[in-house]
């Protein structure tokens, strides 16, 4: 009962460190939704109010059954200068089986990456619709915005499963040793005295896990920087590529060309 009680705050304080991780640092009333028609050949500017801070990409689709929208955002830094390509897909379909109709889609999704700078940012979106021969698909379009959050939440999960597999352990250590016989006087206190209070090796647990999860929040909430590599994070990230041709031009030079369309489901 004790273990079960236990797990459940920790489970409860992380999920609430996640949360406050991947809350906006302004108020999204500030930050409307934005249609993609009106984006295909004007450029979306958002702001970036500190040096290192992380962003969000939010996409809400709207489409018919049994379509795809597929979207690219070439993002350009306080320069014009090209930083990297995020692109995504939304789709639905739909159908019948043995157990009667279904639908499945992908209509709402979000990216988070860190930003260099503070200053005025933009993205240039480019799209393309399918099946090309169903007129449905026509009518797709997706609402997207750009905002700031407090925090990396992909850092804070894998330090979140580190800290619980720490202190899972010494959950276990504990109750083995307050249950292990020993001719010491020492163990034999010990023993005692846990008895008489069950619930202290828990709470200083407890008291230790809220601290390291306030460490870990605080640092993944942190501001980084310090210069930014894109292409080694492409690497892991398959939404996400670096046009090195693109890297060449800034957003306002002769050089920089867009394209009619992309590739999609």
């Amino acid at each position: 009962m004790r273990f079960a009680a236990t797990t459940l705050v920790a489970t409860v304080l992380a999920w609430l460190c996640k949360l406050y991780v991947q809350e906006p640092v302004y108020s999204l009333e500030n930050t409307p939704f934005v249609s993609s028609k009106d984006h295909q050949s004007v450029p979306y500017k958002f702001t970036i109010s500190e040096d290192g801070a992380m962003a969000r990409f939010e996409v809400k689709g709207y489409m018919r059954d049994n379509t795809w929208s597929s979207f690219e955002f070439e993002v350009f830094g306080t320069h014009e200068t090209y930083l990297f390509t995020y692109h995504d897909e939304l789709w639905t379909e739909t159908g019948r089986d043995s157990e009667g109709a279904w639908r499945e889609a992908r209509d709402h999704l979000y990216f988070d990456i860190r930003l260099p700078e503070s200053g005025d940012y933009h993205a240039v979106l480019h799209t393309s619709k399918g099946p090309a021969l169903r007129t449905s698909a026509a009518s797709n379009h997706f609402n997207f915005r750009v905002y700031e959050i407090n925090g990396d939440k992909e850092w804070l999960n894998l330090a979140m499963w580190l800290l619980g597999i720490l202190c899972f352990g010494a959950f276990v250590i504990v109750d083995i040793f307050g249950n292990r016989k020993s001719s010491s006087n020492y163990g034999y206190d010990f023993r005692q005295q846990r008895r008489k209070n069950k619930l202290m090796p828990v709470a200083w647990l407890l008291i230790f896990y809220v601290f390291i999860l306030s460490v870990i929040t605080a640092i993944a909430c942190r501001d980084n920087d310090l210069l930014i590599d894109y292409r080694a994070k492409s690497a892991s990230n398959k939404n996400l590529k670096v046009d090195r041709q693109l890297r060449e031009h800034s957003m306002s030079s002769a050089g920089y060309r867009t394209r009619s369309g992309i590739g999609g489901k």
